[in-house]
Order: structure tokens, then sequence, then C-alpha cells
């Protein structure tokens, strides 16, 4: 397999550098670059787009995050963090580049975020890379998270990773970024990071971001954000309550509301709003009033994606509130799509795969790693549709 970067640049000494920049009269800073990798083919090229399809809720949570560790100053009042973010689906990724820009600071490190069981293999690729230049390097998201609930450490590629200097992160990032921020800038990176056991609660915290540009590389500048996590259903086939638990943590409308207004205000809108089952929310429709009030109130041009199950009309004003939010597109989820739609028998209510909460909409391939995503025995079909005629006479009142 190919790997970006010439492995003939010498190792850097990050905190060396940083005294000479102190010594000469410079500023302290810390480059921290997110990465969302990409997956390979079946012919081992990195698959990847002029437009990719939507960008990484979790690079946007994680981009949130460090941008609010940076205005807080974690690593102290003299230090600036700079924080870049990069999407492998539709950028190229030149691991040479990312260690000048951390040789530039003078201290810095690479995470690899929202790795899915079919990512991990690049994942490891471009951690070889990097950590024979001494980058140090994390990896976290769904492989990592779901492998360690569900199989401890008996996953032989974690293994792989923590003995080349990787360090790993299950669980969310909330109220946790700032000590794996001071750890890297100690030089003193644990080599795991285990909090599947103490998941946050996500109201009020920072908002899910990504810079516009990032954005515009993906197909129809679609930008998305998550208003709630954790499933109360236990599908046999799902991982969600397994690496966000069976507690439905949730956003408040208010988040909601702020994350769409800043991201309009930068030139976005359209919204993935990721939750594996919007329709499951318990706040569906003080969100949803929220929507309707900015698009018919503030005029605001707004349109979202969301993840429903196949019960989800039975929800009073469910439909003809989303349509009058804006939403444009939804994507269903059904284990068995014939037990479904056969006559006589009750349509199965589950919750979407969770190989699309992070914009993986591309088919999954088998890799060396254990799938951790929503696969196994599932028998999923997602259709780009308008939920029955109910929703359709809603578009039309509406003005969809």
């Amino acid at each position: 397999m190919l790997i970006a970067g010439d492995l003939s640049r010498p190792k850097h000494t990050p905190w060396r550098a940083r005294e000479l920049s102190v010594e000469s009269g410079g500023k302290k800073r810390f480059c921290l670059v997110l990465v969302k990798p990409s997956h390979y083919d079946d012919d081992g090229y990195v698959i990847q787009w002029f437009r990719s399809p939507i960008p990484s809720t979790s690079l946007a949570a994680l981009y949130g995050l460090a941008q609010d560790c940076a205005d807080r100053r974690v690593l102290g009042p003299d230090v600036e963090i700079d924080v870049h973010a990069f999407d492998e689906t539709n950028t190229r990724i030149r691991c040479d580049r990312l260690a000048a820009m951390i040789d530039a600071a003078g201290a810095g490190m690479v995470m690899l975020v929202g790795v899915q069981s079919n990512q991990f293999p690049r994942a490891l690729d471009l951690a070889t890379t990097l950590r024979k230049r001494d980058i140090p390097v994390a990896i976290g998201g769904f492989h990592v998270s779901g492998t360690l609930s569900m199989l401890d450490d008996a996953d032989p590629d974690l293994k792989c990773a923590t003995a080349m200097g990787v360090s790993l992160f299950a669980g969310e990032a909330e109220g946790r970024l700032e000590r794996v921020l001071q750890d890297a800038d100690a030089g003193a990176l644990a080599p795991l990071y285990n909090f599947m056991d103490d998941l946050p609660g996500i109201e009020g915290t920072p908002i899910p971001l990504l810079a516009a540009e990032t954005v515009r590389r993906t197909a129809g500048g679609v930008t998305s954000f998550d208003a709630g996590r954790g499933c109360p259903f236990q599908c046999s086939f799902c991982t969600i309550i397994n690496v966000q638990g069976r507690k439905s943590r949730r956003r408040s409308p208010a988040d909601v509301e702020k994350i769409v207004r800043l991201n309009y205000a930068e030139g976005m809108r359209s919204f993935f709003i990721t939750d594996d089952n919007f329709a499951r929310n318990k706040d569906w429709e003080p969100i949803l009033d929220r929507l309707i009030d900015l698009r018919e109130v503030e005029k605001l041009n707004i349109g979202f994606i969301i993840q429903v199950d196949t019960l989800c009309h039975k929800l009073p004003n469910f439909i003809e509130k989303c349509a009058r939010a804006g939403v444009r597109r939804v994507f269903i989820g059904s284990p068995n799509i014939a037990r479904c739609c056969s006559p006589g028998k009750p349509p199965v209510s589950s919750p979407m795969p969770a190989t699309f909460s992070d914009s993986q909409t591309t088919p999954r391939r088998r890799s060396r790693t254990t799938s951790t995503s929503s696969s196994g025995n599932c028998r999923s079909t997602c259709w780009n549709f308008s939920i029955s005629r109910r929703c359709r006479a809603a578009r039309t009142t509406a003005g969809w």
C-alpha cells in the first residue's frame, strides 16, 4: 500500500525547537492537526473524491472542541494552539507536510479522528509514517471505542498501534481533550485514554464547527452536527449502544439554533443532522420549532438531512414539522426490508445503521480489522425519499 510522505526526512525534536524559539524571543506555539482518514479500495488505493459526500461529524466536533481549548489557553497563557482540520476523503494527506507544520510550531501532534473499522488500516499506515518522524499521534473513533467496549484489548491492530507509540482514545472528547493536549505538550502522552465508562453530557458544550473552506470541499456544501447521542434500543446489528451508550444525551434546542446560526453566518446553508434516529430524540419537536422559526420568521434559506426509523410517521406532527423546518432528504433504516413491507407484519422499528452516523455513505469493504460498524447480520436499506403521502402533501403545503 502506498503511504504518503518522504521517509528520508530526519526526526524532529519539537520541544527543543520550542526552547530555541523562546530563547530568541518568539512566542510559544502548539500545532494540532486533525485528520479524518479515508479507506482503501480493493486495489489498495486511498478512496478520495473531488467533492466528498458530507463532512465528518467527528472532525467537526473535535475542531470545535480544539478551538475552545485554544480560546481558553489550556496549555498556558503564553502558548497559542493552531488547529488544522483535514478530511482525507477530499484532501490528499502528505505526512511530510504535516510534520513540517509541527516542526515550524516547535510542538504539536496529529490526531486521527472518527476512525471507523474500514478506515483503521489507513489510519495505521498514516500513523506509521508519522511515528517514523517522531510525531506524536493519537487515534480515536468508532473502531477504537467499539473494539475496547466489545472485545476489551483483544484486537491485534490496537496492540500494533500501541507498540509503535500511538495513543488510543476511547469515548468522547468533551471535557477530556485538554488533558490529551497537555500530555502531548509535556511529551507524556498515555498509551490509552479510555472514557467509555464515563460518557459526558453534551448540552452546552462547544459546538461542532468546520471552516467554510473545508465544507466547500463537499458536494452541495453540506456540513453536519449531532443533536443527540446514544440510543435506547438494543438492535443486535448496531454498535451505537456499545459506543455511545443506551442513555440518550442531547444538545438543547438553543444549542442547535446556535450551531445553525454560526454556520449560516459563514455561508453554510445545508446541514446533515447525524443522529442515527432523529425521531427518537426527545427534543425533536422543540428543535424543529426553532428551525421552523428560522425559516418562516427570519427567512433563513436552510435545509436539512435526517435519519429516522420506519415508525416516525406515527409521531403526531413529525412529518409536517420536518417539512416546514426544511428537511429535504431522509435516510430510513430497517434491519429487514422484507418484514418491513410484508402484509400482515408490523414494521420494524430500527435506528439508522451506524455507518451513516459519520458521513461514510460509501459501501464498506472487508478489512483486516475486526468490524465494529453496524454490519453483521444487518440487511439494511436506505432511500432518498419523501416520507409517505403525508410527507408529499406537507412538502406541497410548505413550499418545499
